[in-house]
C-alpha cells in the first residue's frame, strides 16, 4: 500500500494493516468516499473490508464486525457508486458454486450485510466470476462470466434484490482469461 505525500509522490507503508490479507490477494476497491477499503483474496476469509485507522501504527483496521460468509476464493470486488453496495465475484476453489455475491452497507452499524436472497438462485451464474461492475447509477450490475455466455447482466429491483436480465443476442467470443 502506498499513501500519496504530495503532488506526484508515493511513499510505501511499512505497515498499513493492523491484520493483512491472507492469501493472494485478486483485487481490491475503494468505496468512493475512501471509508472503505475492500480485498478480495484467495485465502479463508476470501473477502477483508477495512476502515481507515483512527490511531495507533497502523493505516487500515480490519472490520472485526464484518462476517464474508465465504467459501471459496474471490476473485473482483466493487462498490457502487453511492458505496451502498458491493459486489463480489469467486472462483470455484472448494467445490463453491455461488459464483456472484451482494453486500449492502447497514447504516445503523457501518457494516456490510451480505444479501442472501439479492438474486435469485435460478439466475446465478453458473461459471466463475472474474469481474463485477455497477452502472454509475447502480441499477444494473455486470458479470464477466469464464463461460458462456461470458456476461452476465443483473438490473436492481427494489432496494435489496437483482433481476438478471436476458443473455445478449450476440455472445462474446470466449478469449483465455491471462489470470
Amino acid at each position: 500500500v502506498y499513501k500519496r505525500t504530495g503532488d506526484e509522490s508515493f511513499v510505501k507503508l511499512s505497515t498499513p494493516f493492523d491484520t493483512a490479507p491472507s492469501g493472494a490477494v485478486e483485487s481490491v476497491a475503494f468505496s468512493p468516499d475512501s471509508t472503505y477499503l475492500a480485498v478480495a483474496h484467495a485465502s479463508d476469509p476470501f473477502l477483508t473490508i477495512y476502515r481507515p485507522a483512527t490511531s495507533g501504527d497502523f493505516e487500515f483496521t480490519r472490520m472485526t464486525s464484518f462476517t464474508s460468509g465465504l467459501t471459496a476464493g474471490s476473485l473482483s470486488v466493487r462498490f457502487s457508486s453511492s458505496g451502498t453496495y458491493l459486489a463480489l465475484g469467486n472462483s470455484n476453489l472448494n467445490g463453491n458454486t455461488t459464483y456472484l455475491h451482494v453486500y449492502k452497507r447497514n447504516v445503523s452499524n457501518n457494516n456490510y450485510d451480505k444479501l442472501s436472497s439479492a438474486i435469485d438462485s435460478l439466475s446465478l451464474p453458473t461459471s466463475m466470476v472474474y469481474e463485477v461492475a455497477f452502472s454509475k447509477d447502480e441499477n444494473y450490475l455486470a458479470v464477466a462470466l469464464g463461460s458462456s455466455p461470458y456476461i452476465g447482466i443483473y438490473k436492481r429491483t427494489g432496494d435489496s434484490s437483482f433481476t438478471k436480465l436476458a443473455n445478449p443476442v450476440d455472445l462474446p467470443p470466449f478469449l483465455p482469461c491471462a489470470r
